[in-house]
This record gives structure tokens, C-alpha cells and sequence, in this order.
């Protein structure tokens, strides 16, 4: 039997008009290329294989988005680079935050606490800090425990540096309400 080579745009718009095999060799054809696109962002083979299946779920159900003026392949690197952009941000995001929950491990000269309170006992702070939203737990993490400048911690917080310089003042001063104050609990 003689086996008829389709282009991928030919598949996509066999594909378009509800023929899901066609989906199914397009992804049969193109799996490979686009772990391959992904894998010049993303080390991670298994994360590389994970981010293509993301990929071609995002393609089935979101069919419309592809633009017929670029080749499908042209469309497959676009996605595989925006996913592992997104992809390194999440984990990033992640690993600076993995031990926000764990607030035991302090900046070794334990100059947080004088800085922001003088004299106040650890205790009382780490607990005030575990009573705050996580919008402020997450700030005074990166900025006070974690040490990073207001430009890194907006990075990993999407969020603009005017934004994190008011979130970390209002954090503070919520810490200083609620160890003046003697509060046990706070709503969040």
C-alpha cells in the first residue's frame, strides 16, 4: 500500500475540520522536533517530554490560535519557547520559595531582626511573619531572610519593583503591629 506524505499544514487543516486522526499524526510527526525545540531551553528530558504533551493539548483544544501565514513548525518553536520560559519562571519562582513555610534558617548574622525590630526575639518574629498574607510572607522571604535586591525578588514575583518596595513596607509594619500588639492570630 503506498503511503501518502502530508504536509503538517495539510494535516492541521484536516484537523480543523474534525478529523482527529489527522491530530494524531500530526503529533506523531512533530513530536520529536518539538522535544528537541524545547530541550535547547530545558535540560530536563522528562520536563522536556512533559511541556510537548502540554503543548499539543494547548493545540487541540485551543485550535484557532495557529496562524496559517508561518509553518506549523514555526508555530511549534514559538510555543516550545513561551512554555519554557514559563516553565523556568515557575520553577524558579519554586525553589526560591521551597522553604517559605521553614522561616528556621535565618541570614547568618541574624541582622533582620535589628534591622527591622531591635531586639525583638526570633520566636516572635517568625511567628508574626507565618500570621501574615502570602504576598507578604513571599516579599519578606526574598528581601529580609533570602537577601535579594528589590530588582531580583520583583523578577521572581512578576510583580514591579515600586510594588514589592510597598509590599515589604506594609509587611513590615504588619510584623510590628502584630508583636506590639500581642496578636495570636490574624485574618488573611
Amino acid at each position: 500500500m503506498e503511503q501518502i506524505l502530508r504536509t503538517n499544514e495539510e494535516m492541521y487543516q484536516d484537523f480543523l475540520e474534525g478529523h482527529l486522526e489527522s491530530y494524531d499524526e500530526l503529533v506523531l510527526a512533530n513530536r520529536s522536533y518539538l522535544i528537541k525545540c524545547i530541550r535547547q531551553y530545558i535540560d530536563d528530558e522528562y520536563i522536556a517530554e512533559d511541556l510537548c504533551q502540554e503543548i499539543f493539548i494547548r493545540i487541540f483544544l485551543h485550535k484557532a490560535n495557529y496562524n496559517k501565514e508561518y509553518s506549523f513548525r514555526s508555530y511549534l518553536r514559538m510555543l516550545a519557547k513561551y512554555e519554557s520560559f514559563d516553565n523556568i519562571r515557575k520553577m524558579r519562582k519554586e525553589k526560591a520559595l521551597e522553604n517559605l513555610d521553614d522561616f528556621d534558617e535565618l541570614a547568618s548574622d541574624d541582622d533582620v531582626e535589628t534591622m527591622i525590630f531591635d531586639n525583638l526575639d526570633k520566636e516572635q518574629i517568625k511567628a508574626a511573619v507565618k500570621m501574615l498574607k502570602k504576598e507578604y510572607q513571599e516579599v519578606i522571604y526574598l528581601i529580609e531572610y533570602k537577601r535579594l535586591s528589590y530588582k531580583k525578588a520583583a523578577n521572581m514575583l512578576n510583580r514591579s519593583v515600586v510594588q514589592i518596595k510597598i509590599l515589604t513596607y506594609r509587611a513590615k509594619q504588619k510584623i510590628k503591629f502584630i508583636i506590639e500588639s500581642g496578636v495570636k492570630q490574624i485574618e488573611k
